[in-house]
């Protein structure tokens, strides 16, 4: 698994090369996706972060943050972190597997055609992850907005098994 700042900054530079401009709603988006397909494909997540029910769809707390200065205009730096020790910001390369960055690749180009907001309604789907995060049934309790790996796969799984039919 992966930090979603490594995976944020994978696709953006997927995103530069072919000329794309990405906003910080579109990235949370991409990920959300991408990481909702690795599950239900693979079974395990390709990132370690959880994704929060925000009004505008799943977020990631780290990436919202890393890019959240450039508003809704295209993200035009790399997310960082920060280093207590030293109390200084830092970029650190990402290490992915081959077959894990033409899996991003793969992704991103099916979803990069589409506009932030698009990717935001798409989140939004009655009885999908966000949807029942932040809205419950049933009685449930979803801690700080979290939206469970469990509803992600299950959900992506389902949209898969309708494709397949």
């Amino acid at each position: 698994m992966h930090d979603s700042r490594d995976i944020a900054n994978c696709i953006l530079d997927i995103a530069d090369k072919s000329g794309t401009p990405i906003s910080n709603m579109a990235i949370n988006k991409l990920i959300y996706f991408l990481n909702g397909w690795y599950l239900a494909d693979f079974e395990r997540e390709l990132c370690f972060d959880k994704f929060e029910a925000w009004e505008h769809g799943p977020v990631l707390p780290k990436v919202y943050h890393s890019f959240k200065s450039f508003g809704k205009n295209s993200i035009a730096t790399r997310a960082e972190r920060f280093n207590p020790s030293t109390r200084l910001w830092y970029y650190q390369d990402y290490k992915f597997t081959d077959d894990e960055l033409g899996y991003i690749d793969f992704v991103f180009k099916s979803y990069v055609s589409m506009s932030a907001v698009s990717l935001s309604k798409m989140s939004h789907v009655e009885e999908g992850p966000w949807d029942l995060v932040r809205n419950p049934r049933n009685g449930e309790v979803f801690p700080k907005g979290i939206i469970p790996s469990k509803l992600i796969r299950d959900y992506f799984l389902r949209i898969r098994r309708r494709a397949d039919t």
